[in-house]
């Protein structure tokens, strides 16, 4: 986690580098201490790709000046740090004087790729930043402790928060075997999430659910209401975010009435863009009629109907249980305030993405204001304009 009394750099979130989410020609300020933001900058290229992987990024700087780079490519292909050595191989210079950053420890062991480190204890780099150490018990420090003992010079630490931040899904999941899970609302300064009617077209801005639209991308999942599926119709892509556009999440729909049922509900969806509905056990059968490609229906527990704690604590297990199987590291949930509301009466997230927009509601009631949320259990690490909007990011103390 970052460091209990710090926020993260400006214009670093939770996301990554902002202006990176929202422009995809974005780059950091010219500055020599911030070559590993540099490398988180490039590491966000395989948002969305290298899952369950970490999206690692990594930059070799050579007299003040990058000369290669590398990030993860997809799952069980080639880590950032082979990619970076394939740009400078074979090694026809000296690199005794070049620095290699990278935001996540080296691999030291063998799985789909061969270890990270032995190319870099095989080169001639002698001094090595590391950003964070891997909870991984293949990892956790092995190979910053062997890059030591073979005279290279390690530096821990540069741009730590940020870095954890960044790969915090694979952290928590990685420390917890469960799915660490977001929640993400827009609200007005008065706290509205919606009009009177339940209308909620747009409290935020452009850019605003542009960000939220890279997020989806860097959680696994994302999750709704039936309610808020059937008022707002949303798409839940990636679509108005900044390139690369690798993946749409996993979709799901908590339906715990069965009200999806009903004829003439619209579920699109695709083998590319899957939506799994969880609802109430004896409704599951009348989706049989509507079975398509990408469309996964699967009961609630038994008992566990109704927008009732027992239903949603029914849910949370569902997804518990989907950690291996999908595998499933990350869920975001951008749900009303009822779903909101009961899972953080449940206190199961442990990330909160809030976007505080300047329209108001002539319309309003309290049925429409998220409740069980106050802040005081979290630790805000992002205060962050976007336009007219700003950004509150927190993280959970554990």
């Amino acid at each position: 986690m970052p460091n209990r009394a710090d926020q993260l750099k400006p214009n670093f979130v939770l996301g990554g580098y902002l202006p990176r989410t929202l422009d995809e020609s974005a780059v950091l300020a010219p500055d020599p201490q911030a070559w590993m933001g540099e490398a988180l900058r490039v590491s966000m290229n395989a948002v969305g790709w290298s899952a369950p992987n970490p999206a690692v990024g990594c930059v070799l700087v050579k007299n003040g000046q990058k000369v290669a780079e590398g990030f993860t490519q997809a799952y069980r292909h080639e880590h950032a740090e082979k990619m970076l050595f394939q740009q400078i191989s074979p090694m026809t210079r000296d690199w005794s004087d070049a620095e290699l950053y990278v935001t996540l420890e080296p691999c030291s062991h063998y799985g789909h790729q061969p270890p990270c480190l032995d190319l870099i204890l095989n080169s001639t780099i002698k001094t090595i930043h590391v950003a964070c150490v891997d909870p991984d018990d293949r990892v956790s420090g092995k190979s910053i402790e062997k890059m030591t003992l073979a005279g290279k010079r390690v530096i821990l630490g540069s741009f730590e928060n940020e870095c954890r931040a960044w790969h915090l899904p694979f952290f928590y999941s990685r420390k917890n075997s469960t799915p660490l899970w977001a929640a993400k609302w827009a609200q007005t300064k008065e706290g509205d999430l919606a009009d009177a009617l339940g209308n909620s077209k747009w409290i935020s801005g452009k850019k605003s659910r542009a960000y939220t639209h890279w997020l989806r991308q860097k959680y696994d999942a994302i999750l709704v209401g039936a309610g808020t599926w059937i008022q707002d119709q949303p798409l839940l892509t990636v679509r108005d975010c900044a390139p690369p556009h690798r993946r749409n999440p996993l979709r799901i729909v908590f339906d715990p009435k069965g009200r999806l049922l009903e004829e003439g509900v619209n579920l699109p969806c695709s083998v590319e863009w899957p939506l799994l509905i969880f609802s109430r056990a004896d409704g599951v059968a009348q989706f049989s009629g509507r079975v398509r490609p990408g469309l996964t229906v699967e009961s609630l527990d038994h008992g566990s109907e109704g927008n009732s704690n027992a239903s949603v604590e029914g849910l949370v297990r569902k997804l518990v249980e989907r950690v291996n199987a999908l595998p499933l590291q990350s869920v975001m949930v951008e749900g009303g305030p009822t779903l909101l509301g009961a899972l953080f009466a449940l206190n199961v997230f442990q990330v909160c993405h809030q976007f505080v927009g300047c329209r108001e509601f002539d319309l309003r009631s309290q049925n429409f204001k998220l409740k069980n949320f106050t802040g005081n259990d979290y630790l805000k690490v992002v205060h962050q304009k976007i336009d007219e909007d700003v950004l509150h990011e927190w993280i959970k103390w554990s």
